[in-house]
């Protein structure tokens, strides 16, 4: 029969004679009355209401007598024990003292035997994600009786602890809407109960396997582990994702107090930007005075910039499927600014003892440019350590981030590569590398077009080599396209070639031997041990070669290759540092370093053979030391700016100008700083 059963009540008054109501007792009216008005299982019970003076009251099914009536209640049981499934209709008949034969409506009655069925949930269970908020909802075969949905009817379990739920059935009966009263992320399983039932009365059949949700989202809770700290140009903020086991965060929201949102970055794929943090589920941001992100800055959006010693305070919060979690606020933070930092820049030593400051970016206030505040590319300067000032070129150079610059024989500089931003001052942070190359003159003190590069570059590395070719090695990240092959600059006719393919890990340390080879140190992200030596062959010969030249002691990611006054090279980076022997092909361990570093420069004192090694330690402490071969780490010193990833070059005299750079611990750019040597 068919599983959707419903309950027919014909109500067919039937009078003798006339209509209204009727006084005269010859006058006689039947309504046939069952107990129920839902299907039934076996048995229900019927009375006849009478009017009038009935006689012979007979019950009818299907219009065949059933039994005789006796007065003055005229009731009776029927029980379908031995009938099927079906509809059966029952009606009564008496006769009036007239004579005459009276009928009564007509009671249909549907038999069900056939126990209901959950037939559908929504959402449907399985791996894909729900909305704890939204709840579920069962859809049943046929009505259910609305006495059978008690609290028990329905239980709800997440991860295995039960849930509270509340049940509403709707108005057809035919669907239960199930919320949660309590929420909890992650795996979800109903179990129904037999105490459900249908109208008849029959039992829910119950599925072969409980519905399982695997994963059901809720918002996420607080950020944990918030800390802020106020620096050069920029604040910083660090946190640990929530922990309360459900739905990992997409996003977080982070909001100026009293101000309107401040921005949203997604969160996957991201984790602490401070070199040597192992925590991956440790999330960094630095929002910069140009009101970006500094590291991740294509989807941080700012709606004003920082301004310099102006108070502020931010929240935090976590965002999934499920919504946005609650808030979680920082200390009144205080930047302070220092002039216009720089970033990703290069620089070079000229013959005058004066600094090619080229490529770089950093943050501006100019409305004209930018009215909310953002990054533009810088205009490249010469630092004059005589006056301790920089002056702007004469101009003609493209401006880029990220670009190399080598020194040629007769001393002009070689610039390539980088990223470019055609037409537009504002520099987002991912953006396509490209292939273009100049030189700059500083007789003239301007730039020219030199020969492209065969491909996009950006910060590659570069080596000048003894016969005044330029060797362009590609650096790119793991998993990011990159031309993987060596390129080298021929002043000669100004073009480009291609060498051969080469490791190109962007941590890698590179160094150019007495020999004329090049040390790859580091640059394979396979085997960070792995060490290559790069054969440049004779100028105008074109002849390269690439070897194995054994591995390291250990691996020393972003560090730095130092070639000694013996001929040996320092190799430093992480918490230790050891020898690299060209004659012998070997590595030896030349002991562990003050503070671990990754980031830093080496510049070689040549007054003692002596190198110092600058920034790049997590915490800022420590954070210069001067490496000795005989001693080790010698004794280290401190920085007025700790910092890493900057540059550092050698000026006339005994001292070092460091430029850029991220500012360790103090988020942002750090400020120029010139270093007096001891």
């Amino acid at each position: 029969m068919c599983r959707v059963a419903m309950l027919l009540l014909v109500f067919l008054p039937a009078y003798a004679c006339g209509r209204g109501v009727m006084s005269d007792p010859r006058r006689v009216r039947l309504d046939l009355v069952p107990s129920t008005d839902f299907p039934i299982r076996r048995s229900i019970g019927f009375q006849v209401v009478t009017q009038g003076e009935p006689r012979d009251v007979q019950l009818l099914k299907d219009g065949e007598p059933l039994t005789a009536l006796a007065g003055p209640e005229y009731r009776y049981v029927w029980d379908g024990q031995n009938d099927g499934e079906g509809t059966y209709r029952f009606s009564a008949t008496a006769r009036s003292p007239s004579g005459e034969v009276v009928s009564s409506n007509v009671v249909a009655v549907l038999i069900d035997r056939t126990p209901p069925e959950a037939v559908s949930y929504a959402p449907a269970p399985g791996p894909d994600p729900a909305l704890a908020s939204k709840g579920f909802k069962i859809a049943f075969s046929e009505p259910m009786l609305p006495e059978s949905v008690s609290p028990s009817a329905v239980t709800a379990t997440c991860r295995g602890a039960l849930v509270p739920v509340g049940l509403e059935l709707s108005s057809d009966r035919q669907s239960l809407a199930v919320t949660l009263l309590a929420h909890c992320g992650g795996t979800y399983t109903l179990q129904l109960s037999e105490t459900l039932t249908d109208l008849a009365g029959n039992a829910l059949r119950l599925p072969l396997e409980s519905p399982v949700w695997q994963r059901i989202v809720v918002p996420p809770g607080p950020v944990k582990s918030l800390s802020s700290r106020a620096g050069t140009n920029a604040i910083r903020l660090q946190w640990i994702p929530p922990d309360d086991g459900g739905d990992p965060p997409s996003s977080y929201v982070v909001r100026r107090i009293g101000d309107p949102l401040v921005g949203q970055f997604l969160a996957v794929g991201l984790s602490s930007f401070f070199w040597g943090d192992s925590t991956p589920a440790t999330f960094s941001l630095d929002i910069g005075n140009s009101g970006e992100s500094v590291w991740f800055r294509s989807p941080f959006v700012v709606d004003s910039f920082l301004a310099d010693g102006v108070p502020l305070a931010v929240t935090v919060s976590a965002v999934n499927l499920a919504g946005e979690g609650p808030t979680v606020a920082t200390a009144e933070l205080v930047p302070v600014f220092h002039g216009q930092p720089r970033a990703f820049q290069s620089a070079v030593a000229l013959d005058s003892g004066k600094v090619l400051i080229v490529g770089g970016f950093g943050p501006t206030h100019d409305s004209t440019i930018c009215p909310e505040g953002c990054d533009q590319l810088l205009p490249a300067s010469v630092y004059d350590p005589a006056t301790g000032t920089s002056s702007a070129t004469k101009g003609g150079e493209r401006l880029r981030r990220g670009p190399v610059a080598a020194r040629l024989a007769d001393g002009r500089v070689l610039v390539a590569g980088g990223m470019l931003a055609e037409g537009a001052p504002m520099f987002p942070f991912f953006q396509i590398g490209s292939a273009a190359a100049q030189i700059y003159d500083p007789a003239t003190d301007s730039f020219s077009d030199t020969g492209s590069l065969l491909g996009p570059v950006s910060r590659a590395k570069a080596v000048s080599l003894p016969d005044g070719r330029v060797l362009v090695l590609p650096t790119t990240p793991p998993g990011t396209p990159g031309l993987p092959f060596v390129q080298i600059y021929e002043p000669a006719n100004g073009t480009f070639v291609q060498g051969p393919g080469v490791p190109s890990f962007m941590g890698g340390a590179v160094a150019l031997l007495p020999s004329g080879k090049v040390l790859l140190a580091g640059t394979d992200i396979g085997d960070l041990r792995r060490a290559v030596l790069f054969d440049p062959g004779p100028a105008g010969a074109r002849q390269f070669a690439v070897t194995d030249t054994g591995s390291m002691q250990t691996h020393h990611a972003f560090g730095t290759a130092t070639v000694l006054l013996d001929g040996r090279v320092l190799i430093a980076g992480e918490a230790s540092a050891e020898l690299y022997d060209p004659a012998q092909g070997t590595f030896t361990d030349a002991g562990p370093l003050v503070a671990p570093r990754q980031g830093h420069t080496a510049t070689l004192l040549p007054e003692n053979g002596r190198v110092l090694l600058a920034g790049g330690t997590l915490d800022g402490q420590k954070s210069g030391e001067v490496f000795d071969l005989a001693l080790g780490s010698l004794y280290f010193l401190d920085l007025q700016y700790p910092r890493s990833s900057h540059t550092a070059t050698r000026l006339t005299g005994k001292a070092i100008l460091f430029l850029g750079g991220d500012c360790n611990p103090g988020p942002g750019t750090c400020p120029d700083e010139i270093y007096p040597l001891p």
